[in-house]
C-alpha cells in the first residue's frame, strides 16, 4: 500500500469509527448540504435576479446532503474493505 493510500486507511479508519449516521449528517447535510443550498441561492440572486427561495433550498440541498453523504460513506467502506486484505510484505 502506497504512504498516501496507507495515510487514506489510516484517515478512514478514524472516521467510521465516529459511525456511519454522523458521517452522512455531519458530511452530507451540514457539510455538502448547507453551504451547497447558500451558494445555490446567492448564484440565482446575482446571475438570474430571481427571488431564489432560500428556506426551501435550506431543506432541499441537505436533503440530497444525506443521500450524497451515504454513497460517499458506501464507496469509501467499499475500499476500506478492498485494502484490508493481507499485509504488505
Amino acid at each position: 500500500m502506497a504512504r498516501s493510500e496507507k495515510q487514506r486507511y489510516l484517515d478512514w479508519a478514524k472516521t467510521r469509527q465516529k459511525g456511519k449516521t454522523r458521517f452522512i449528517v455531519v458530511q452530507g447535510a451540514l457539510g455538502w448540504g448547507i453551504p451547497t443550498a447558500v451558494l445555490w441561492w446567492v448564484l440565482m440572486r446575482v446571475m438570474s435576479n430571481t427571488n431564489a427561495n432560500l428556506p426551501i433550498a435550506l431543506i432541499l440541498f441537505p436533503v440530497g446532503g444525506l443521500f450524497w453523504g451515504w454513497w460517499v460513506w458506501h464507496m469509501s467502506e467499499r475500499w476500506f474493505k478492498r485494502m484490508e486484505g493481507p499485509p504488505d510484505a
